[in-house]
């Protein structure tokens, strides 16, 4: 998948208050898992002619709906999740705009968890 995809950050953290006491000390991993850009690594992988580029997944720029991803090369233009298609097209009108795919999300998305379960530390 791309790399916007697996933009995971471990840090551990035991220092709480809730996290250890004197006769059990606990400590835990809290992580990050960038998926703002998970539709649109998708449609990478299909496409990999969309990598670096400005691209936005949910229709077309003069449909009626919303942005459902947009890439961090949109993103730069102000472009996000859940604004109008048409809004989207004017802030960055060099972008691509893809329809979505649901299936191969729902296809990539338990792919992607396994890839994640077998990258953890623990």
């Amino acid at each position: 998948m791309g790399d916007d995809v697996l933009a995971v950050n471990f840090s551990k953290r035991s220092d709480h208050p809730m996290t250890r006491s004197p006769d059990h000390p606990i400590s835990r991993t809290i992580f990050h898992v960038d998926m703002d850009a998970f539709f649109v690594s998708v449609e990478e992988l299909f496409d990999p002619s969309l990598k670096g580029k400005p691209v936005v997944v949910g229709g077309q720029r003069d449909e009626r709906g919303v942005v459902s991803a947009a890439s961090y090369a949109a993103r730069k233009f102000g472009v996000h999740s859940a604004m109008p298609l048409r809004t989207a097209a004017k802030l960055c009108p060099q972008a691509i705009f893809v329809n979505g795919h649901p299936e191969r999300y729902r296809e990539y998305s338990p792919k992607f968890t396994r890839c994640l379960g077998t990258s953890l530390p623990w």
